[in-house]
């Protein structure tokens, strides 16, 4: 299956609407919930990750613990993963919004690093995809909000939280016109040049 992010031409790119417009769908729907929740979100978020984290550390400190004698010093590999697993579960669950606030810090920075990148690999859409700008807009869009996000949990999570829901909200509908703007490539590949300049219609009809 083409990659979204490494596509190179106009037929591999074609390829990916689908996932496009249904990864637009899917963070449009999620910047919603976001939106009008975001407080409840962040708690819940915490709470599933908090809980995740110590059965997941309960997991692995068992299984270390049982193979102690077969593996030699080796377990303790797999035991003290296991082990900041759990006192991470468990620091979760007594400070909730502590670690949401800093889950916003880290969401945000990845975020913005996204967007640039995102940015970056627009470039190389130039050439065969007319609507190339879209993922430019995108890439813009994703860092600002990173960059807003990292920023705002000094203003508290609810303001934090709301920013957060619009702009995913937002880089979903660009996404769901990026996937479309795909689906009108040509099925050939073939890239139709108009005026000097690249179009996503397809080929010509013959006389």
């Amino acid at each position: 299956m083409a990659s979204i992010f490494y596509t190179s031409d106009a037929g591999s790119l074609r390829h990916t609407w689908v996932p496009l417009v249904a990864s637009g769908v899917l963070v449009a729907a999620f910047g919603i919930v976001v939106a009008l929740e975001p407080v409840l979100t962040a708690s819940a978020l915490v709470f599933l990750m908090g809980l995740g984290s110590i059965i997941a550390g309960l997991v692995w400190v068992s299984w270390a613990i049982s193979l102690r004698a077969a593996t030699g010093g080796w377990w303790t590999v797999t035991f003290f993963p296991g082990l900041l697993l759990l006192l991470f579960g468990v620091y979760a669950l007594l400070r909730p919004e502590a670690l949401a606030v800093f889950l916003l810090r880290a969401t945000g920075a990845l975020v913005a690093l996204g967007g640039l990148a995102d940015m970056a690999a627009s470039w190389r859409w130039r050439s065969f995809f007319a609507a190339w700008w879209l993922r430019l807009l995108r890439g813009l869009l994703v860092a600002t909000i990173g960059v807003l996000v990292f920023l705002m949990p000094l203003t508290g999570l609810a303001t934090a939280g709301l920013l957060l829901g619009l702009g995913l909200l937002v880089i979903g509908a660009v996404t769901i016109a990026l996937g479309f703007a795909a689906w009108r490539l040509p099925k050939n590949g073939a890239t139709v040049i108009v005026n000097g300049q690249p179009t996503d219609r397809g080929p010509l009809p013959l006389a």
